[in-house]
């Protein structure tokens, strides 16, 4: 059984409830995180609001991805290989062509205040997360 939040049905219910997106389709997101099967998730229900996606497995990837093509914004797992979500925000953060990128900070709730510390994002969800928070938080952060 899926978790709450996570059953496709829900997802597009969400979407639904919301009605027509009143974003531009041309707001892009990178999602990145290490679990193919979130950012699966994630993808279906920023699709359903409107958003592109664009994708990365680790924080190496992320840094790559926001530097060649900067997105409206990007949702970090904090605790990924390669390069940790945490290095990786601080990264783009310190360099001036991706420091505007509004950075969303995902993680397991009784970690996240610990590995927030010292990382400069603009806003972070808890995993498990509620779909409609997430996407309420990406809304406010997103801009093109």
């Amino acid at each position: 059984m899926d978790a709450p939040g996570q059953d496709p049905a829900y997802i597009f219910a969400v979407a639904a409830m919301n009605g027509p997106s009143s974003r531009p389709a041309a707001l892009r997101v990178l999602v990145a995180d290490d679990d193919a099967g979130i950012r699966e998730l994630l993808r279906d229900v920023l699709l359903a609001e409107g958003y592109e996606v664009d994708e990365a497995a680790n924080g190496a990837e992320a840094l790559a991805r926001a530097r060649s093509n900067p997105p409206a914004a990007v949702l970090m797992d904090l605790m990924m290989p390669v390069l940790s979500g945490a290095e990786a925000t601080i990264a783009l953060k310190g360099d001036p062509r991706t420091a505007a990128i509004p950075v969303v900070a995902m993680s397991a709730g009784r970690h996240l205040q610990t590995l927030l510390h010292g990382v400069p994002v603009d806003g972070y969800v808890s995993k498990p997360f509620d779909l409609r928070a997430l996407v309420s938080v990406l809304a406010h952060h997103a801009r093109a």
